[in-house]
């Protein structure tokens, strides 16, 4: 069969069969994507840690060690402490106790997430918290208010389950 088509290869039947392969499966590809759009990176009990997220993570991890080193790093160096892998587990550690956090019923209240925020040096130039500092700081850092409270909350959330736990 094979031998039927190289040798037949320049006929129109056999280029059009070629290119309605293809066809079909570039659009199969296509929908298939459409129907399950996930970039997913892990799936934690039905929890998905996206790439967005992921990559978030992973670039604030590249910056702390760059911080570090003095701003270079040597070659090969985040290859070989696998800095991908440790992000993605920190991820999946993080997923967990929050749905731990959830099935043992802790709350963290909008009091202790402002208390938390008003404790930041970052947003206190004069030694007194500062509405201005803190929006101008979220804005050069490309974090919306409800993002930045909602990730001091997920902190706060995971500080109590680790308290539980470890107390346990």
């Amino acid at each position: 069969m094979l031998n039927i088509i190289r040798k037949n290869a320049q006929s129109f039947v056999i280029q059009a069969v070629v290119v309605i392969i293809a066809v079909v499966f570039i659009f199969w590809g296509v929908s298939s994507q459409l129907k399950n759009p996930s970039n997913a990176m892990a799936v934690v009990n039905g929890q998905e840690i996206g790439y967005r997220e992921f990559m978030q993570s992973y670039e604030r991890a590249v910056e702390q060690y760059k911080q570090q080193f003095g701003g270079q790093l040597p070659d090969k160096f985040l290859e070989s402490i696998r800095l991908k892998e440790q992000v993605l587990d920190q991820l999946v550690q993080r997923a967990l106790l929050l749905q731990g956090a959830g099935e043992m019923g802790l709350k963290v209240s909008k009091e202790a997430i402002q208390r938390q925020i008003q404790g930041m040096d970052v947003f206190m130039p004069g030694g007194k918290f500062d509405e201005a500092v803190y929006r101008t700081v979220l804005e050069r850092n490309h974090l919306s208010i409800k993002n930045f409270e909602g990730g001091i909350h997920d902190d706060l959330l995971t500080q109590q389950a680790s308290g539980m736990i470890g107390a346990f």
